[in-house]
């Protein structure tokens, strides 16, 4: 799936019994799914099927799928190859990605970047930064492509090269300057770690810690925003204490004044199954994550910045019938409403696991919930990794890892909903 030469290959087609408290702490398809069933009414059990789906990329590729927006609107996915590791770039061509150019992440002597944990954002020139993991060093580590679609000679280093096991788990996102942070979990102290970039390509940067415990593991899970007003809101677990925690940092470094939250208690979840962590119009965390005790969806709206008042909880897709809410990603659409994706897995028959969006109807999930099936095929495995992003026409757009077919999906919403399919304005009929 890579070329060698650097010239675009084009494919068509997440402490124990302390409740809800703050506490400061020192700085430490190929093809398209047509409509299934009638469109049915906007109600929190309504399931209805939806969204074009399209294969990008196939042959044992498509894990850790990591989606932006470039600077032009069209999609840009990050994503690992096949068995050598393969740090890879999708460039969508057409807004549902129908077709795309993909390149090896590569330096100037052809030596392709490998390993898995990818997150991507766009700057506002068109060019992709990443953040991974590289297995073979144990190390954090970043790459800036010189072009859109990475086909130049892409710059590579280590961000975090101490002895320790660093970024298995990393959230990177940009701030309105292009400049990067990064939160990510030091497995060897089992601690949350913050960079932040003063210029690219991001040399000597300086690793703070956010939080570190003596004894409880952090950080199996993370994900990180950035509010309105540039300070880093970085969710993370504690699987020892099986906690779900937020860390506010009141500078634009996280150097001082970090404030962990206990968001939630008694977390009945394992590693890869969230949070996922998004800003809501009100500059409050939303956050989203499985609940493993009900089997279901977890949304949980903070009503301020910092996360001081309990949020409000909402379980979606809390359904006896099926398991729903793994690789939970969240977004947040121009009318201020959250959309989500996960996947889900039914119980009893079927067999499987498909891919699902929840589009809430208020800012917080209070409100009813249209859950639609974008993509499930009775007995096969699909919907892992999802990563969820608002597209230039403010729809929803879903890069997503289809186990039965080892392929990178791609799946696309209209401005509306993700009932459609596609990009119709109006019901099926009249096109």
């Amino acid at each position: 799936m890579v070329n060698a030469g650097k010239s675009p290959t084009a494919i068509t087609a997440a402490r124990s019994g302390r409740g809800h408290a703050a506490r400061p702490r020192a700085s430490a398809a190929s093809g398209r799914l047509h409509a299934m069933l009638l469109v049915a009414a906007m109600l929190p059990s309504t399931v209805a099927w939806a969204a074009d789906v399209v294969t990008v990329d196939d042959g044992g590729v498509g894990q850790n799928a990591s989606l932006a927006i470039g600077a032009d609107g069209l999609p840009l996915i990050a994503y690992r190859g096949g068995g050598n590791g393969a740090l890879l770039v999708a460039r969508c061509t057409t807004a549902n990605c129908s077709s795309a150019s993909v390149q090896g992440v590569a330096d100037e002597n052809g030596a392709l970047a490998r390993g898995e944990g990818i997150s991507l954002a766009v700057r506002v020139n068109g060019t992709p930064v990443m953040t991974w993991y590289d297995g073979s060093a144990d190390d954090l580590s970043f790459a800036r492509c010189p072009n859109a679609d990475c086909s130049g000679d892409d710059i590579l280093r280590a961000l975090d090269d101490s002895a320790d096991d660093t970024g298995r788990e990393s959230s990177m996102v940009l701030d309105a300057a292009g400049l990067v942070h990064v939160a990510y979990v030091n497995t060897t102290d089992g601690a949350v770690r913050f960079i932040r970039c003063q210029q690219l390509p991001c040399n000597n940067p300086t690793a703070r810690v956010i939080d570190d415990d003596p004894v409880n593991f952090l950080g199996a899970d993370i994900d990180l925003a950035l509010n309105r007003d540039g300070k880093p809101i970085i969710a993370y677990t504690d699987s020892t204490a099986d906690e779900l925690l937020l860390a506010y940092c009141a500078t634009a470094e996280c150097d001082g004044g970090i404030l962990i939250t206990v968001v939630e208690s008694n977390l009945t979840s394992v590693p890869g199954l969230g949070p996922s962590v998004a800003i809501g119009t009100d500059n409050s965390p939303v956050m989203v994550l499985r609940d493993g005790t009900n089997a279901a969806l977890k949304v949980l709206a903070c009503s301020d910045p910092q996360c001081l008042a309990s949020p409000n909880q909402r379980l979606i897709d809390n359904d006896a019938t099926i398991d729903a809410g793994y690789y939970a990603s969240i977004a947040i659409r121009p009318d201020g409403n959250p959309v989500i994706a996960y996947q889900y897995r039914p119980l009893g028959g079927a067999g499987g696991s498909g891919l699902r969006v929840a589009e809430c109807t208020t800012p917080t999930c209070t409100g009813p919930v249209r859950i639609v099936d974008v993509d499930f095929r009775p007995g096969e495995i699909t919907g892992a990794n999802a990563s969820i992003a608002i597209g230039a026409d403010g729809g929803a757009v879903i890069a997503y890892y289809d186990t039965a077919t080892t392929s990178l999906k791609f799946a696309k919403c209209n401005a509306q909903t993700c009932e459609g399919p596609g990009d119709r304005l109006f019901a099926d009929g009249f096109d």
